[in-house]
């Protein structure tokens, strides 16, 4: 978990009150794409996420009674292993990912509200992460792809942004049909071994108290971070692909990330650890 208690410098609750298996649409997923504090390197800041944060978390039963799954994702860059095109702006300055799974806003409130949290664990997000720039997005799974059903901990991560000329429920519809379309490719199923849409909730149900900056997270489960490039050239040379993409993302305005998964609590059976 990672700075889950602060977002853009504001404390969102200040007064807190199978092997592809299908998503749970009800339950709310919070996903957090940190930089790291800038007096840590890389290796450091995995190190601490792994050696430190995550047993730190699951020593806290208060509040892991509320959260249902955590999947830490450490990204990649081109010198780790990970030179490859993305179908956005690649992000090398994100550092991971966080998923973090609720029953819903209420149990995520009551999570944060727990004293052991606010004692042991939020004191320790400030340690590892550039708080002034966390993004922080709340979250429904809807629907996605599972391909060929084979492990992997190799993921792409497309974190969206609508058009500004159309709603959330247009961008929503538009991406499911861009997605129904991808699977046709061949290309597409040939690369990917899963993909789940995360979609952002709307603005009056959002547990963080102000609207989000992105609209949706495409979480894309590789054979290897080289099928990044095939998903990458499909979007930009495959006509009605590229013209579907363009009714209702801003490209210039979302990004992509590469990343290991590293499950932590409630792992699936599909993924490997």
């Amino acid at each position: 978990m990672t700075a889950l208690a602060q977002s853009h410098c504001v404390h969102p609750f200040a007064s807190p009150d199978t092997a592809f298996a299908q998503p749970n649409r009800a339950m709310l997923k919070v996903i957090l794409v940190p930089r790291r504090n800038p007096q840590m390197t890389r290796p450091q800041f995995f190190d601490h996420l792994t050696n430190h944060h995550a047993p730190l978390v699951k020593s806290v039963p208060e509040f892991t009674r509320f959260l249902k799954r955590y999947v830490q994702n450490h990204t990649r860059l081109p010198a780790e292993g990970a030179d490859c095109v993305t179908p956005y702006r690649r992000a090398t300055d994100r550092d991971s990912v966080i998923e973090l799974w609720f029953d819903d806003a209420d149990g995520l409130h009551r999570g944060l509200a727990e004293p052991r949290y606010q004692e042991l664990i939020r004191p320790d997000e400030a340690r590892f992460n550039d708080l002034s720039s966390l993004i922080i997005l709340a979250t429904r799974e809807s629907g996605g792809l599972a391909a060929d059903g084979q492990p992997s901990d190799c993921k792409l991560f497309d974190v969206l942004k609508r058009r500004n000329d159309i709603s959330r429920e247009e961008f929503a519809v538009r991406w499911e049909r861009h997605c129904d379309l991808l699977q046709a490719r061949g290309l597409y199923r040939g690369s990917v071994r899963k993909m789940t849409r995360n979609v952002v909730v709307p603005d009056d149900v959002n547990p963080f108290g102000h609207a989000a900056d992105f609209d949706g997270v495409m979480e894309t489960w590789l054979g290897t971070f080289a099928d990044a490039g095939a998903i990458a050239k499909l979007q930009s040379e495959d006509q009605e692909v590229a013209e579907s993409l363009a009714r209702f993302v801003d490209r210039a305005g979302s990004f992509s990330l590469l990343a290991v998964e590293r499950p932590i609590i409630n792992a699936p059976a599909w993924t490997s650890a």
